[in-house]
């Protein structure tokens, strides 16, 4: 802090060489295009000025501080020059006054101006001192800030580094979809030690979520049009759907991440598990068709883009603990693939008629349909699973009528999924499918065959 209040005498310049100095509180510099000797002889005469620093560097820039709180520093590279006014201490007199030529000899002073004198010095010392312990101060907060903020880089370099964060690995609830390298995902399942299917593996998150990491062997795809597909997936949520964890895009590697879901594919425990055909199970099973159609409505009508599934087959219907039916493998290649102009049916249409084979599959409990008439379907399902004459009958024949709708080989014939849903719960009646009609029958090899069945009349 500078203190001219207190001068008695005329006030004088202290030289700071290759020294910046600038104004702390409040901030009243300004700044003028004087050089040197102009701007120190600006401040000389302006009783407002308390110091001024020069820019020597050819700019020819004069700052005026009127502050009385100075900050600055000292480097020899500096290219400045710094005044600083202080109370004027008079060693000496000049006898121009008495000689015009100014050649006179020095009058001594009284011995008192010696206390003067220090007094002043101390000041002077006081405030180079306050400016050394600023610039000091300065200094290290710049230090600090620097080591914080490379600091903070290196942390969240490491971070990205991790497949899932902190949050990630603390919340077995964590959602957002996460993108791995292929060595994360080789981390993830152990170098694809647990094998699930042909293409589909078992891996651990660092939250000890099991995952099941699946191979996309048969995606042509943009970097940019595959993350847009999987964003798009990643905003689903519904009960009956596998959630989406995590991708991983390189291109020789493409994987899908989802949970992992325990008791497996419905294909499984429709097929080699001995199980009774008795009334819990029939409900169980009706239970398992309304899930999953929920889910395929859920994707065709109430998400923001219309999601066809694409891929509907017993394999990618997984049961939870509860035996909820949970639709895995759902939307990416519908979303990536564009439809040929000569196409007869919308990927849409494709999903009802391939969940009418699912119903069958489900209700007959066999992945080979053989259909005659609906009165000798009907009555050879109740008869093989014990529910001649029960309540239940008659769920059967309702199940299998929307079944046969959906597989109408006329798109337009097909009923919509919010239909579907509604003759599943039992709340929409659904009429006999026509009296003769010609259904596709989509086998293990995925070769379409056209069969003829006759409707009981």
């Amino acid at each position: 802090m500078v203190d001219l209040g207190n001068c008695k005498m005329n006030t004088s310049m202290v030289v700071l060489k290759q020294t910046v100095l600038y104004g702390l509180y409040p901030p009243q510099d300004v700044d003028l295009m004087l050089g040197e000797e102009a701007c120190k002889e600006y401040c000389s005469n302006d009783t407002t000025c308390i110091a001024v620093t020069s820019k020597n560097d050819g700019s020819g820039l004069c700052s005026v501080k009127r502050t009385s709180f100075i900050s600055g520093y000292r480097n020899p590279s500096a290219p400045a020059i710094s005044f600083l006014k202080v109370c004027l201490v008079p060693q000496a007199v000049s006898a121009r006054g008495a000689n015009p030529h100014g050649n006179a000899e020095p009058i001594p002073l009284p011995s008192k101006r010696s206390n003067v004198s220090g007094d002043n010095s101390k000041k002077l010392v006081g405030a180079i001192a306050l400016i050394v312990l600023v610039t000091v101060l300065s200094f290290l907060t710049m230090e600090m800030s620097v080591f914080w903020f490379f600091y903070r880089r290196r942390q969240i370099q490491a971070q990205r580094r991790i497949p899932f964060g902190k949050d990630a690995q603390m919340n077995p609830h964590y959602s957002v979809v996460i993108r791995l390298s292929f060595e994360e995902v080789k981390e993830l399942t152990d170098n694809f030690a647990s094998q699930l299917g042909p293409s589909v593996f078992k891996g651990i998150l660092p939250n000890k979520t099991p995952v099941i990491a699946k191979l996309l062997n048969d995606v042509v795809a943009s970097e940019k049009d595959f993350r847009m597909a999987v964003s798009t997936l990643g905003g689903t949520h519904h009960r009956n759907l596998v959630p989406l964890k995590g991708f991983c895009f390189e291109p020789k590697h493409k994987f899908l991440l989802y949970e992992y879901i325990l008791n497996g594919s419905l294909d499984k425990w429709l097929f080699d598990m001995k199980r009774d055909q008795d009334e819990g199970n029939w409900q169980q099973r009706l239970d398992i068709a309304l899930g999953v159609s929920r889910a395929l409505a859920y994707l065709h009508l109430e998400c923001q883009q219309c999601i066809a599934h694409g891929n509907l087959k017993l394999e990618n219907v997984l049961l939870d603990e509860k035996l909820v039916p949970r639709l895995t493998d759902f939307g990416l290649r519908s979303l990536l693939q564009k439809e040929a102009a000569s196409s007869s049916e919308s990927p849409s249409e494709r999903d009802i008629y391939m969940f009418g084979e699912m119903l069958l599959q489900i209700v007959m409990c066999t992945r080979d349909i053989v259909v005659d008439s609906l009165h000798d379907l009907v009555s050879k399902i109740c008869h093989e699973q014990k529910l001649e004459g029960s309540k239940e009958a008659e769920g059967v024949e309702r199940v299998v009528r929307i079944a046969l709708w959906c597989m109408q080989n006329q798109p337009f014939l097909r009923p919509s999924i919010g239909e579907v849903v509604k003759v599943l719960e039992g709340t929409l009646s659904v009429d006999r499918p026509p009296s003769a009609f010609t259904f596709r029958h989509n086998n293990q090899t995925d070769e379409r065959v056209l069969t003829e069945i006759e409707a009981d009349s």
